[in-house]
């Protein structure tokens, strides 16, 4: 509202920033101005963003230095990589090996998400395996540097990469799903860009390689999801409290009492824990 208990309605009929100036006059014709940008969009989407994240695809889309805009949305690409048992196996024949996807995401994807994968490095020779684990955000039209995953400008055309996470991993052995924070900002991309690129890893050696599986990057689902409750709604407290009662059951139960109305059984505290690990549906 204002001075004069007016509210003020201003229609901004397309998604993005908008630039709202406020001017205020007094009595003695100063003037002074203050503009703040309005961005304007659908409520960030969640849910699964990756295509095929099994690997359940009978094949590859193409080679991965063919990956493009004109590929967003459409699955896995890759470089010297197979797939064996619905998982990404990368070894090949130099030493390298890589793939990724992206998807279109129309700024519609953004703010805090979490990437999750199953990895196993196995090696068997002197040169340690690694696996570089690389997220862009994209706006504008992209090509691919096939073996090192990332993207790159198409040509002349105008494009603004920005990274959004990268990690190397290495070891000897390793056998793990891994999660990491991936934040795609207030505005979103146009696209989002996920790739693995294994070095040292070579076929003629049937234990060398790097294998990924069940690739996640998913939005935040709850509207009060923070460090209490990290993964959704229910959160450690609430854990706690049925952990407590669950025990109280059991206690209860050891004494001869089996008509307690506040018992928590077994199938309640599992249920609670996996709303917990896994947030809101």
């Amino acid at each position: 509202a204002d001075r004069h208990g007016e509210v003020i309605n201003i229609e901004l009929p397309t998604r993005g920033a908008h630039p709202i100036t406020l001017t205020v006059h007094d009595h003695q014709g100063a003037t002074h101005a203050t503009t703040q940008p309005v961005a304007v969009g659908s409520a960030a989407a969640s849910g699964e963003l990756i295509v095929d994240p099994s690997f359940d695809a009978p094949s590859f889309r193409g080679g991965l230095y063919a990956l493009s805009s004109a590929g967003a949305s459409t699955g896995w690409w890759h470089a010297r990589a197979t797939l064996v048992d619905n998982a990404a196996i990368l070894a090949g024949q130099y030493g390298f090996s890589s793939i990724a996807q992206s998807v279109y995401s129309n700024h519609d994807r953004r703010g805090p998400h979490r990437l999750a994968f199953d990895l196993t490095i196995s090696n068997d020779d002197d040169r340690p395996n690694a696996v570089e684990v690389n997220v862009f955000g994209i706006d504008g039209e992209f090509a691919s540097n096939h073996r090192e995953a990332t993207p790159r400008p198409d040509s002349a055309v105008p494009v603004v990469i920005t990274p959004l996470f990268s990690e190397r991993l290495s070891g000897t052995t390793v056998t793990a799903r891994l999660f990491r924070d991936v934040d795609l900002g207030d505005r979103g991309f146009d696209y989002i860009y996920v790739g693995f690129a294994a070095e040292n890893v070579f076929d003629s050696n049937a234990s060398d390689f790097v294998r990924i599986d069940n690739v996640s990057l998913r939005g935040a689902v709850c509207s009060n999801a923070d460090i209490i409750a990290p993964f959704g709604e229910v959160g450690l407290p609430e854990v706690l409290r049925v952990v407590q009662a669950f025990g109280d059951t059991q206690a209860s139960r050891a004494q001869g009492d089996i008509n307690n109305d506040d018992a928590v059984d077994l199938d309640d505290l599992l249920g609670v824990i996996v709303e917990f690990g896994t947030g809101c549906p």
